[in-house]
């Protein structure tokens, strides 16, 4: 029949003259057991383009987030005072937790958390947090390995209040840093330098609800 003399891929034209390819119908493609996320890749031993998972990709971005906003008062976190070298604590009663390997650690039985254990690789992180002021002043925290111990830094600083220049002169009060663990390691957040930083039981729910912690494993 004439509608039958054109052929596309070994595929013939219907009665109306349209022709249906798929992939599998092209000579120098091999599609075998198909899984989401993979793509197609050429591959020069066999002259045949093949559906890959390339190496090193991941469908899920892997990530903790704290911090949702939540009303819970700072006295509650277990720390006495808001000082230089004292530990820092976020509030999230059901923090996010995609990082295979990763865990998050809170202070006895409230929702205030210590520190979240990460495995080695390399991450990035954004962090805000806000607190009670007595008077003028400036309030610097930090990121640090070993919260608990000895304290590392593993980025820079970040400063808020209204005299945060006092301190230092253009520097973020967003912390952001990129940092790589060589082996398993407990990050937390330590304070650095205070000046008028109210009391614990003065800062009520402020740390909790204006404070937030997002970090991502990127290799």
């Amino acid at each position: 029949m004439s509608h039958n003399k054109i052929k596309v891929a070994g595929q013939e034209p219907d009665a109306g003259g349209s022709i249906s390819v798929d992939i599998n119908n092209l000579n120098n493609v091999n599609i075998t057991s198909i899984a989401d996320d993979q793509v197609l890749q050429y591959d020069s031993s066999s002259s045949q383009w093949k559906n890959e998972t390339l190496s090193g990709s991941t469908a899920t971005v892997q990530y903790i987030q704290i911090g949702q906003g939540e009303s819970n008062a700072y006295s509650n976190s277990g720390l006495t005072t808001i000082s230089a070298d004292d530990q820092f604590r976020l509030y999230d009663s059901s923090p996010q937790n995609t990082i295979v390997g990763a865990t998050v650690t809170n202070y006895s039985s409230t929702n205030w958390i210590q520190y979240v254990t990460l495995p080695a690789g390399s991450y990035q992180m954004i962090a805000q947090t806000r607190v009670e002021f007595s008077a003028s002043g400036y309030f610097v925290y930090r990121l640090v390995s070993d919260p608990t111990g000895t304290p590392v830094d593993i980025g820079p600083y970040a400063v808020i209040g209204e005299n945060a220049d006092n301190y230092a002169q253009g520097v973020s009060s967003t912390l952001q840093s990129y940092f790589t663990l060589a082996s398993s390691s407990n990050v937390g957040f330590q304070v650095h330098a205070v000046s008028n930083v109210d009391t614990v039981a003065n800062q009520s729910n402020t740390v909790s609800e204006f404070s937030y912690l997002f970090i991502e494993k990127v290799a």
